[in-house]
């Protein structure tokens, strides 16, 4: 992916994606039955299989801080 363009990572706590998911209105098969701490759980078994590879984008960028402005600015840098 980074050498088709400029790939992100939008960095997340396996709580703060669990917090998304709950407000979430999509369905996500992978999910399906899993609720609660059975839920944080598996974001975190997940996260930690994944992130290898999710810190290998161009950007990093701490969704739970970040505004949009720091999105803008940091992807301009890029441009």
């Amino acid at each position: 992916m980074n050498r088709s363009g400029l790939s992100i990572y939008l960095q997340l706590s396996p709580q703060g994606i669990y917090d998304r998911l709950q407000t979430s209105k999509s369905q996500r098969p992978l999910l399906q039955g899993l609720d609660g701490d059975e839920l944080l759980d598996f974001i975190s078994v997940k996260l930690k299989e994944r992130e290898p590879f999710y810190k290998k984008a161009m950007l990093i960028a701490d969704a739970e801080k970040w505004k949009v402005d720091d999105f803008i600015d940091a992807i301009l840098k890029y441009a």
